[in-house]
């Protein structure tokens, strides 16, 4: 599907299209999705909207309804995005960024 209109007032979330990702097995050839990931990146870019590229380094503890995908150490650079997503870092999540929304509790304490 061709991509045609952004809303002006969206963000787009990159998650886990990190190096240690790359060898994982998955549904849809990985290569198709970084290239539809790098074409989403660009019109972002253009349009100088946020885009947030999230790597995650571990997993959630006690889920054992499937197996583990990386077995083994880890290398050094499993976090690392990859060099295809271009990362050019501006800010750093403790900055805030003008009409950026303000963090709500998750939870009201009574």
């Amino acid at each position: 599907m061709t991509l045609t209109t952004i809303d002006p007032k969206t963000a787009l979330l990159v998650v886990d299209l990190q190096k240690g990702v790359l060898n994982a097995p998955f549904v849809s050839p990985i290569g198709d999705v970084i290239a539809h990931a790098c074409s989403l990146i660009d019109a972002f870019r253009i349009q100088g909207l946020p885009i947030v590229l999230i790597n995650v380094a571990g997993g959630a503890p006690g889920r054992t309804e499937q197996p583990r995908r990386h077995d083994g150490p880890r290398s050094a650079d499993f976090t690392d995005f990859l060099p295809e997503l271009d990362h050019q870092p501006r800010i750093s999540s403790s900055q805030r960024i003008p009409g950026e929304l303000s963090p709500a509790p998750i939870w009201k304490s009574s």
